[in-house]
């Protein structure tokens, strides 16, 4: 049921958080280290997906040493998970791992300092998880189990059922209907999601023009939103040495290679400009 797992470390008050969540299911899990080491990270995916889901198949973060290190890498070996890294200084790939915990971190945030971040980590997840996305349109709650979990304020408004005394093939018999609708509703979900995929690409799109193919030898120029010197992001121009599954590899006019790696909307052709002739 799980496959790919988003992972980021987050630093919140005086303490750091490290969150993952499944990228279809949305379920999240959260747990606050005093101290961020390879080991604690590396602890914290055996011990809240592995021990109690079962092995994935990917494991996505950033760049950060918590998660590129020999420790993780060995977890991830023993267990057939792949890690997929984002690029290096690549603000879209981070971006996509800090914007699924966004929920989670901006309710963090709200809660007074005074009170213990672990027990409100818990809230946070109960919120978290009992709330629609708008990726799915469902509850990662009833994504994962089937049924609905009352979040915070159901539970403040509602009037409790009565109860009602069932056999165990009575509730045996429920819970298979409930997972076979749940099967059926996951369908619905991937459309949903698929669809804002979609329109996420077109957003992107249009913001970045990437229709203009670069190639090996070409000239270009690298946007840096860091520089921002006079207004120009743009610095250059430099030449593409090599090209690999949309990563693209930079040297400068000299020849030396650059350590960056980019994608293609960090480039953009370079055009030079004519020259101007004066009688």
């Amino acid at each position: 049921m799980f496959h790919t797992i988003v992972c980021d470390c987050v630093k919140l008050r005086d303490a750091t958080v490290v969150v993952a969540r499944d990228e279809f299911l949305g379920w999240p899990e959260a747990q606050v280290l005093p101290k961020v080491t390879a080991e604690a990270v590396a602890d914290f995916i055996y011990s809240n997906f592995i021990a109690r889901v079962g092995t994935f198949s990917v494991l996505k973060t950033d760049n950060g040493r918590e998660f590129h290190n020999e420790v993780l890498q060995q977890l991830l070996s023993n267990y057939g998970i792949s890690p997929s890294y984002s690029v290096p200084y690549h603000p879209q790939g981070n971006g996509m791992i800090e914007a699924s915990h966004k929920r989670l971190i901006r309710f963090i945030k709200l809660v007074p300092e005074n009170k213990n971040l672990s027990k409100v980590l818990n809230a946070a997840l109960w919120v978290d998880r009992t709330t629609v996305r708008k990726r799915t349109g469902f509850t990662p709650q009833y994504l994962v189990f089937g049924f609905e979990g009352n979040n915070l304020l159901q539970s403040l408004m509602q009037t409790p059922s009565d109860i009602q005394q069932y056999t165990e093939d009575e509730l045996f018999k429920f819970r298979v209907g409930q997972f076979y609708f749940r099967k059926q509703q996951e369908d619905s979900a991937k459309e949903t999601q698929r669809r804002d995929r979609d329109h996420q690409k077109e957003v992107f799109d249009k913001r970045y023009d990437t229709n203009v193919p670069i190639k090996k030898g070409d000239l270009v120029l690298v946007y840096d939103a860091a520089t921002n010197k006079m207004g120009l992001n743009w610095s250059g121009p430099f030449v593409v040495r090599k090209v690999l599954s949309r990563i693209y590899y930079l040297s400068n006019l000299q020849g030396i290679p650059m350590k960056r790696q980019y994608t293609r909307e960090m480039l953009k052709p370079f055009v030079a400009a004519p020259l101007s002739t004066t009688k």
